[in-house]
């Protein structure tokens, strides 16, 4: 089943649960009804009336929800279900782990290594095989993770690989998009500001599979733990951002113009109304097809690596392990 993506960007719309069903009433517009089982997520944009019942009745559903806050710098969040907690067993050592220096260290050479090996394969895609030298030296940025001591070594050799990845990428990527590097907060072109919204639209798959395998949001390996954030989202991610970044290559090439975009406060750069359209249904279109593997299942996997290098763990029920270099083909799009 193909599940909708629903967009609310009146301002002044009213959101409200109708039986089995989410109801948007635009201000001066006819009620939309959207059954709840057709809803993949929602995002929601401007400053609508959000009725108090609404996030619970989603959360029930385990509907995400993406919020963005355009006015605050460009940040964004997401909401996600709450009722697909269970693993007690595997969350036990999830904590232990991350309290483990070297079993911490394990992890996040590996998430940092899959991820520096997933942007060698989209300069290898972008470039037609051409930029052998930029590949070779990325690649001597991920042995150079295998020696880091910890992570804010292993931070710092993914910070200057990064930099040196989104540089490549601007020399293939067309002039009229004005990409040169990598800024956020907000961001101050089209592309970026794919990325920035790709990237807050994959973790909410990712919060989902999270939760389906029950790893507590607070307890990471890679990034700091801070009080307040779902660190282990953070964690997560880093190996499927190459394949958001495939996918916003392939927005830019084949599905949007530079006219679907504006700018606003801070010269901060956003997809318009048309844009949304565009935007979204590429989206779904992607998670729904049987041609790609979606980002919820992508990230299961990543977590089941993650899971199996728990030190003494042992789950006789989970049999799945994805090893390295198996990603590559998540990266055709």
């Amino acid at each position: 089943m193909s599940y909708l993506t629903v967009n609310i960007d009146q301002p002044d719309s009213i959101v409200s649960v109708d039986g089995d069903a989410i109801r948007v009433d635009p201000k001066g517009k006819q009620f939309k009804r959207i059954p709840l089982n057709a809803i993949g997520r929602i995002i929601i944009e401007r400053n609508p009336l959000i009725e108090k019942n609404v996030f619970a009745i989603l959360a029930e559903h385990n509907i995400p929800v993406l919020m963005t806050h355009y006015g605050k710098k460009g940040k964004a969040s997401v909401t996600g279900g709450t009722n697909a907690w269970p693993g007690l067993f595997v969350r036990k050592f999830q904590i232990l782990t991350a309290l483990n220096h070297e079993a911490s260290l394990i992890i996040s050479k590996w998430l940092l290594s899959e991820k520096l090996r997933g942007q060698i394969s989209v300069i290898q895609k972008i470039s037609n095989g051409e930029a052998i030298l930029a590949c070779e030296k990325i690649n001597q940025y991920k042995k150079e993770l295998e020696s880091a001591d910890s992570q804010d070594s292993l931070m710092g050799i993914e910070g200057t690989a990064s930099s040196f990845y989104f540089k490549t990428l601007s020399n293939y990527i067309p002039e009229k998009w004005e990409f040169f590097d990598r800024n956020r907060r907000p961001p101050k072109d089209p592309v970026n500001a794919l990325l920035s919204l790709s990237y807050v639209m994959a973790t909410s798959q990712v919060r989902y599979a999270a939760q389906v395998r029950g790893l507590d949001p607070m307890f990471s390996f890679l990034h700091a733990m801070q009080e307040g954030r779902e660190n282990i989202l953070y964690d997560i991610i880093e190996p499927i951002r190459p394949v958001i970044d495939q996918f916003v290559l392939y927005l830019i090439e084949k599905r949007l113009c530079v006219n679907d975009f504006g700018y606003g406060e801070n010269d901060s750069c956003r997809l318009n109304k048309a844009g949304r359209g565009v935007y979204y249904g590429s989206w779904a279109k992607w998670q729904n097809s049987e041609n790609h593997k979606p980002v919820k299942l992508i990230a299961r996997d990543i977590i089941e690596n993650i899971v199996q290098l728990f030190p003494g763990y042992k789950d006789e029920e989970s049999t799945h392990f994805v090893r390295s270099g198996s990603y590559d083909k998540f990266l055709e799009f």
